[in-house]
């Protein structure tokens, strides 16, 4: 028989242990080659220069390497007093460096415990949200896509915006969402539109108030308020909501709030820029220090990138293609691209016709680190989930 070389597709770990299982490689031999099929690429910023040279020495040691600069290895800096460097390796070489770093000075114990951090989270699945109103107590659990469908009763919002600015027409609308497939009704009173007007606390409250009201006891899934003031969140959780969901710098009040009553707080960041990738990393590690400081249990917090807040149509594909990144965090990441300006940009669709795109987008994302997804239309989104869970999964889910 003549000898066939297959070229196996980059379908990720599961689908590698798999061949190798059909191979007959022992379950020790795959734990150990699986560690070598994908090296791992981590940049470490902040350091002194003996700290790089002492990444880079070890990290060579262990068959891995550390890209640094050239000034760093000639003894000066890159940027001012800190250099950076590129770790490249596999699990295995990177478990490996952590006791080593752990003995050494130069701020390089602290690496590794963020090292440990980040190695005990990849592929991970995110660990279960709880929420809690007076009328129900539940998770929210990651194995699967959890959706959020949008509920604007706002006269402004850019996709909807007056439509559901009637209580009882809105509260229809929050029962078709969850009908629909919606895990979670995130329901707003002011909009955050491109050129958006803002309102006061007061406006807002009569807004969302009543609605949450006339839903709380009819809901059996949780309400996320979508509010930027701490007066507003802590009035909807005392009507019925259970999650707080705000955009733009951390504020300490609403961190105080769900801390104290250990509600699901959701972050999202606002800004572009020729750095856009590390602008977020640097909020959302801000995010988490100031959640772990207001005492939310590090389960509670939810991260969103905040894709088409002040950001153009490519810093938002950068963000799509870099997604992975974000599970360093260890927490749900939530996903906002319903009817957004960048679908428009790549398929020429005006706003009212872009939920084909947006569901294509969170079929695609689900698997590279997204968890929730925010949407308008959660009959489509579900549809385009449940395809992409079955084919990620490799099975067909049964009916509940």
């Amino acid at each position: 028989m003549t000898p066939v070389i297959r070229l196996l597709p980059n379908a990720g770990p599961a689908a590698l242990r798999r061949e190798m299982q059909q191979i007959g490689v022992s379950p020790e031999g795959i734990d150990w080659m699986m560690d070598k099929c994908d090296a791992l690429r981590l940049r470490v910023d902040g350091l002194a220069n003996p700290a790089v040279l002492i990444l880079k020495q070890k990290m060579l040691s262990l068959g891995g390497e550390a890209a640094v600069s050239r000034q760093a290895l000639v003894g000066g800096s890159a940027k001012g007093a800190d250099n950076a460097a590129l770790l490249i390796g596999s699990r295995r070489q990177l478990q490996l460096l952590i006791p080593y770093l752990r003995q050494q000075p130069f701020a390089l114990p602290a690496v590794a415990q963020q090292l440990s951090d980040i190695l005990a989270r990849l592929g991970q699945t995110p660990p279960p949200v709880t929420y809690a109103n007076g009328y129900i107590r539940g998770s929210l659990h990651f194995q699967r896509p959890c959706i959020m469908g949008i509920l604007n009763a706002t006269p402004d919002s850019f996709y909807d915006g007056g439509q559901y600015t009637d209580v009882d027409k809105a509260a229809e609308q929050a029962l078709r969402l969850v009908e629909d497939g919606a895990d979670i009704v995130d329901i707003g009173g002011a909009s955050s539109r491109p050129g958006f007007t803002p309102v006061d606390a007061a406006t807002e409250q009569s807004r969302i108030l009543p609605l949450i009201r006339q839903l709380a006891p009819q809901l059996a899934v949780p309400m996320s308020v979508d509010t930027d003031k701490v007066d507003v969140a802590e009035a909807a959780l005392s009507a019925g909501a259970s999650m707080i969901n705000y955009t733009g710098d951390p504020q300490p009040g609403l961190f105080a709030l769900a801390g104290r009553s250990q509600t699901p707080l959701i972050v999202m960041h606002k800004g572009g820029g020729p750095r856009v990738l590390e602008n977020i990393h640097d909020f959302f590690y801000e995010a988490c220090d100031m959640a772990r400081q207001a005492g939310l249990a590090e389960e509670q917090l939810i991260l969103d990138p905040g894709i088409g807040f002040d950001k153009d149509p490519e810093e938002n594909l950068t963000i799509l293609q870099n997604l992975e990144q974000f599970s360093v965090y260890g927490r749900p990441l939530l996903l906002g691209m319903s009817n957004k300006r960048f679908l428009g940009a790549v398929t020429g669709m005006p706003v009212t016709e872009r939920t084909l795109a947006g569901s294509v987008a969170a079929a695609l994302t689900w698997g590279r680190g997204a968890s929730i997804f925010r949407v308008h239309d959660a009959a489509a989104a579900r549809q385009a989930l449940a395809v992409a869970e079955a084919i990620g999964n490799g099975k067909i889910k049964e009916k509940e």
